[in-house]
């Protein structure tokens, strides 16, 4: 019988299959080979013995978090507490391009914004590197109807650290999900874990994903590769004179012509600028 993995804990992995709900073990001869069943795996199971039997060829993978066939990645980030950051959210889009799925920004807790031309400002970033962005206010349920849309007939997953409103905003979309909700440590100037399992939740002939937040995430990427796969920068990459530029002082530089040219955010470069001199620092 063919189904879908919708959380694992400890060794345990319950899957839906034909509506149904069975928890299962995955069989030996996966930990002989090294391989792990993921959250998100399609897999046939033996609905008697509750045994995993095979794991069905995999759409896509991620590490962090460990879940397999994302379509679709929507990273939150809250404008306040903990507050908001370009550079972070470029890494989590850098991440996407990195494993070839499509992705989207979500800022949630917008009613601690003040000035709304802030919100303007943040829109136009992301306007200008083709990163749909949407504001939400989950308690009142601003912005959410936009929000659901993009969530029909997929697997999408919700990344982003620790107290942003993940889990906020799931029950804002399904009150059934009925998630637990962190709040903002002033004192850890972030996010308190709520989340302890990657799960999937049924929505609409497709699943959302809950993560785990999490404070720091390491591409581990050489600089070369960080150019190619950039937001903003990936796309254009390939109109540079040399194959490897990495968008300083070369001659003929695409993304160099963009920014002078206000095509390209210095917001978007800056930040770009920054990653790079975190490699510097990672190799040393």
């Amino acid at each position: 019988m063919n189904g879908i993995i919708t959380s694992s804990i400890a060794g345990k992995y319950k899957i839906l299959a034909n509506n149904e709900e069975y928890e299962c073990t995955a069989k030996g001869a996966f930990r002989k080979s090294g391989i792990k069943p993921l959250v998100g795996d399609d897999v046939v199971i033996d609905e008697k013995l509750l045994v995993i039997n095979e794991i069905l060829p995999r759409r896509s993978s991620l590490i962090r978090p460990n879940v397999a066939n994302i379509d679709h990645l929507i990273i939150v980030h809250s404008y306040l507490e903990p507050a908001f950051s370009f550079g972070l959210i470029f890494k989590y889009l850098t991440y996407a391009n990195m494993n070839g799925i499509k992705s989207s920004v979500v800022i949630s807790k917008i009613d601690k914004c003040e000035n709304k031309d802030d919100l303007q400002g943040i829109l136009e970033v992301f306007r200008s590197i083709d990163v749909p962005v949407y504001f939400v206010n989950s308690k009142k349920g601003e912005g959410i109807e936009e929000v659901k849309k993009i969530f029909s007939h997929h697997i999408v997953a919700l990344i982003g650290t620790s107290g942003v409103g993940k889990s906020t905003l799931l029950n804002a979309i399904n009150p059934l999900y009925n998630r637990k909700e962190g709040d903002y440590s002033y004192s850890l100037k972030g996010g308190k874990h709520q989340t302890k399992e990657v799960i999937l939740l049924p929505y609409e002939s497709g699943y959302l994903v809950d993560t785990p937040g999490f404070y720091a995430l390491q591409l581990n990427l050489k600089k070369e590769e960080l150019a190619k796969f950039y937001p903003g920068m990936y796309i254009r990459n390939q109109d540079c004179y040399f194959s490897n530029c990495l968008h300083l002082g070369e001659k003929q530089c695409a993304i160099k012509e963009d920014l002078a040219s206000g095509k390209l955010h210095k917001i978007v470069y800056d930040s770009y600028l920054q990653q790079l001199k975190e490699i510097e620092e990672e190799k040393k």
